[in-house]
């Protein structure tokens, strides 16, 4: 659940999945209300007659708190704006970073889904005008071109000013306000926690046809931004493990560049800055909202091949196991698989089935599946998931030798789960890569050997003589 500050009433409002359904929810703060947390011991009804306020003029009432229970002065305080506490001479400001000290408060110290997703403050949530109702929209209808007759223009309008004005400060305003327009205009909207609601700005409609004017031309190339990224962004999420991360930003954005290039989209790059592109701008789109979109648009044709690619790569945490199976796979049609099975304990079907499931359903298989809404595998999934996944880590050195061999300047061979983990035992890998390329040598002796059903023929079968064929070899 998000909250935001309204200055204008003092409470925060609540954006959730009954909010995003059109119904305007405000909740009350809820500070401490321990004595001592705040500033006064317990009274007791010894005590002497001493006025009843602690510094900042929060002020008690007497009579009602000095026989309340803890809940009942939750109860009592709950029920109070700060200004009812005594704090009139607060500015709006004031009274916005002690309703921000209220929504931290409300939080569980350490969250799972704000650790797999990046943090983004409040300030960088997605903004839409109080009482605002959207449309739901199903998957498959995200982007189409009726989409946008749900809207009136003023509601437009109001969304885009109130974005323009939650840009980061140094960010092209007109654009970031317009891409956010454009987002919720084609159906992005589906109960995101990472939304806050405020009053519309007066004139909105006059701000919006005047910035408009000048970036007309340009609201194709927003449109298709909103429409793209998010599904880029989930599988960077998805394979990587985060939406971005500053730390390692060079990786990140080698990532997104790459996945731009393959959409065509390389004219949409540097729009804004890395972390506002690849991070808050849409950042409140789920990752599993983005992923249920670009399973059904693929479905539908309504995405670039590339989109349709990239949902077949495994969650992070899984790569070894989808890696493993594909060079299982190889090494199957090389006539290797059955020897190694004979040489090694592993069950293939066991593999076979697992690697399905991951394919079909990732987000369970992600070592986040909170930030698609989902929760953690069953004990039974989890152990079927270990078991396999040490199993393949034994045989890695052996596979990645396999691959040095065979496969050497193939992606496959530069997958980095599985070099990980074949660097727990270089002389095993280094001994597969030797015996692989000796049986390279051994096996190939004429090109016919190369094609199915071949079998190795002598130099006579070639037609060529034995005395040629023997001094053309020295």
């Amino acid at each position: 659940m998000s909250t935001t500050f309204d200055a204008n009433t003092t409470q925060p409002t609540v954006g959730s999945g009954t909010q995003a359904q059109g119904s305007t929810q405000g909740a009350t703060p809820n500070p401490s209300t321990n004595p001592h947390a705040q500033g006064q011991r317990p009274r007791s009804s010894s005590d002497p007659e001493v006025e009843d306020t602690i510094p900042g003029g929060l002020s008690f009432d007497s009579d009602k708190i000095r026989d309340m229970t803890h809940s009942q002065m939750i109860q009592y305080y709950s029920a109070k704006t700060p200004r009812d506490h005594g704090f009139e001479t607060l500015t709006d400001a004031h009274l916005a970073l002690l309703n921000q000290l209220d929504v931290i408060n409300g939080q569980d110290a350490y969250s799972v889904e704000a650790v797999s997703l990046g943090k983004v403050s409040i300030n960088e949530y997605l903004v839409l005008p109080t009482g605002f109702v959207y449309p739901a929209t199903n998957p498959e209808d995200v982007g189409d071109a009726t989409t946008a007759a749900r809207f009136t223009k003023r509601t437009l309008a109001e969304i885009y000013v109130l974005n323009k004005l939650a840009a980061p400060t140094g960010t092209d305003a007109i654009a970031y306000g317009l891409v956010r327009m454009e987002a919720v205009k084609m159906g992005w909207l589906d109960n995101q926690k990472e939304v806050r609601f405020a009053p519309a700005v007066t004139n909105s409609m006059a701000t919006f046809l005047a910035d408009l004017s000048v970036r007309i031309d340009k609201l194709a190339d927003y449109r298709r931004l909103a429409f793209i990224h998010p599904m880029i962004a989930e599988h960077t999420f998805r394979t990587m493990g985060h939406h971005y991360l500053s730390g390692i930003a060079g990786e990140y954005q080698r990532r997104y560049e790459a996945s731009y290039a393959s959409c065509l989209c390389t004219d949409l790059l540097r729009l804004f800055s890395a972390e506002v592109q690849y991070h808050s701008l849409l950042h409140w789109i789920s990752p599993g909202r983005a992923s249920a979109v670009a399973r059904a648009c693929v479905a539908a044709g309504r995405t670039p091949e590339a989109i349709s690619i990239r949902l077949q790569a495994p969650p992070a945490g899984t790569a070894l196991i989808t890696t493993g199976f594909a060079v299982l796979q190889a090494m199957d049609a090389n006539d290797y698989l059955k020897e190694l099975l004979r040489s090694y304990d592993l069950n293939m079907g066991v593999v076979t089935i697992l690697v399905g499931k991951i394919k079909a359903d990732p987000g369970s298989y992600h070592k986040f599946p909170q930030a698609y809404g989902l929760g953690p595998l069953s004990d039974d999934d989890a152990d079927e998931l270990a078991h396999v996944k040490a199993k393949l880590a034994g045989l890695a050195p052996v596979l990645q030798g396999f691959l040095d061999a065979m496969y050497k300047n193939a992606a496959l061979g530069r997958a980095k789960a599985l070099l990980k983990a074949a660097e727990e035992n270089p002389m095993q890998r280094k001994k597969a890569q030797k015996f692989f390329k000796s049986e390279i040598k051994a096996d190939i002796s004429t090109l016919r050997e190369l094609f199915p059903g071949s079998k190795p023929v002598g130099p006579a079968q070639r037609g060529v003589p034995t005395s040629t064929a023997s001094s053309s070899s020295t």
